[in-house]
């Protein structure tokens, strides 16, 4: 009976991701990676003699010693800076609540800004958020911190809403003392980063408010950076960027050159940068939801993918890689960047078909159907089967060089583009009329590789498959 319910679940189309894992207490191994490997490609054989074109992802995964200490290392929020360190106070009292307790005091600017000088980021170890970084502006928050700081340093306690800090450990050794254990800033990143770029000497009358917290429970840390964050406008994707997820695909994507990905926002520099080679997190969601086949959710609810638990781990999970992003991202660039060139020529210098394809690209969502589309043909351009979307790349690459990968192959297949027009008609509210299209595009696809594969044959030594 639960085989027949699974296979009933798979032909609905309730279920569209089947994880296999191999449980067990030892080091993982070469050899269980590579079995994995032969039964992802038999459940994934299995399941085509009863689905016409099989919509569901198969992913394995080897939990081993190895995952189980990343799993358990990731459940608590890492406070980075676990030193000692003495703090000057101005006296200040205690308060408790049902898991944790505080101490409520203030603190020299100075003092922020040597932590700030000597720990940099990973005084934020705990924030959804670095620091910002300030301009010269008038609308800047932080360059006014920075001026209130300079100008009023005896109204800076009164002005500014203050700091809340993490700390393993805190201990009272006088009305002039705090000694701590553990330091992270999980509210007031702005303003430890506007006190600490602040050049020359600061006023000792400068003053600020700080809380230093002891918690217990993960749920009342993860709430006390939803409801403080707020001077800075919070994104859905600031939320997600200190999970397990983020923080690794941030180590993994030292490998990939000429790339940069954060997946959250800020640092330690006082400079409001905006690298050329920077992938945006929430560029990456739209492209990782509509190679996925979910141009709908990319186009119309992209925030969805941050909000939402189930939406969040379909597209940012333990298969999700730096190579595959790339893979993703550079094909949504390309289309992107396909459209703009045929906007950019003159209207007299277009063919008939051109125009119709400028005419369609430009309908409301259509670059991410046509995403979704070209993703839905992999297995036509690579000939073979690919059990989990998530095991292709191009490797170790530069998104740049990516592009160039998917521009042949994007000025082949722009040419069944009408095949869309149903869904988009639509606003991509429709599943059906979203499925039904790419199914159409797919169709005239797969006619046209049988009388010219030139494209797909050069594209196809240029995909790597785990």
């Amino acid at each position: 009976p639960p085989a027949q319910e699974l296979r009933d679940a798979l032909k609905s189309g309730e279920v569209n991701t089947l994880h296999i894992w191999y449980v067990h207490n030892c080091e993982e191994s070469t050899n269980v990676a590579r079995e994995l490997e032969q039964v992802k490609n038999s459940a994934y054989s299995a399941i085509q003699t009863f689905l016409s074109r099989p919509t569901v992802e198969i992913r394995v995964l080897e939990v081993g010693r190895k995952q189980l200490a990343a799993w358990y290392s990731a459940l608590d929020t890492s406070i980075a800076i676990d030193d000692i360190i003495d703090v000057p106070i101005e006296d200040g009292f205690e308060i408790q609540g049902g898991d944790w307790q505080a101490f409520v005091t203030a603190v020299p600017a100075r003092w922020i800004r040597e932590q700030f000088k000597k720990h940099k980021e990973n005084l934020f170890s705990a924030n959804v958020r670095g620091y910002l970084g300030s301009r010269k502006s008038e609308f800047n928050i932080n360059y006014g911190i920075k001026q209130t700081l300079i100008n009023e340093p005896a109204n800076f306690w009164v002005y500014n809403n203050g700091i809340t800090v993490l700390v393993h450990e805190y201990e009272k050794k006088s009305n002039r003392q705090l000694t701590i254990r553990g330091l992270s800033v999980v509210n007031g990143a702005q303003t430890t980063g506007a006190i600490g770029s602040v050049e020359g000497e600061l006023s000792n009358t400068a003053k600020v408010a700080i809380r230093f917290v002891k918690v217990s429970s993960q749920q009342t840390i993860d709430n006390i950076r939803k409801y403080n964050n707020t001077q800075n406008v919070m994104e859905p994707y600031d939320f997600r960027s200190n999970d397990d997820i983020q923080r690794r695909l941030r180590d993994e994507f030292d490998r990939i050159p000429d790339v940069k990905y954060t997946g959250r926002r800020g640092g330690s520099e006082d400079v409001i940068r905006r690298p050329g080679n920077l992938l945006a997190p929430d560029t990456v969601a739209q492209a990782l939801a509509a190679v996925h086949g979910y141009p709908d959710i990319a186009y119309n609810e992209k925030s969805k993918i941050w909000r939402d638990n189930n939406w969040y781990a379909r597209f940012f999970n333990d298969d999700t890689t730096p190579e595959h992003i790339v893979f993703c991202y550079s094909l949504l660039r390309t289309v992107e960047e396909f459209k703009i060139s045929l906007m950019q020529r003159k209207k007299e210098e277009l063919t008939d078909n051109e125009k119709k394809q400028l005419g369609i690209m430009r309908t409301r969502g259509a670059h991410m159907l046509l995403v979704s589309a070209v993703a839905g043909c992999l297995e036509e351009f690579v000939q073979r089967a690919v059990p989990n979307l998530f095991d292709i790349s191009f490797g170790t690459i530069a998104a740049s060089k990516a592009k160039t990968y998917w521009n042949d192959v994007v000025k082949v297949v722009i040419k069944f583009i009408a095949a869309l027009e149903p869904a988009l008609k639509t606003g991509l509210k429709r599943r059906e009329d979203i499925e039904r299209s790419i199914e159409e595009f797919r169709t005239r696809v797969s006619a046209f590789a049988e009388v010219d594969r030139s494209a797909f044959d050069k594209f196809k030594q240029k995909v790597r498959l785990r």
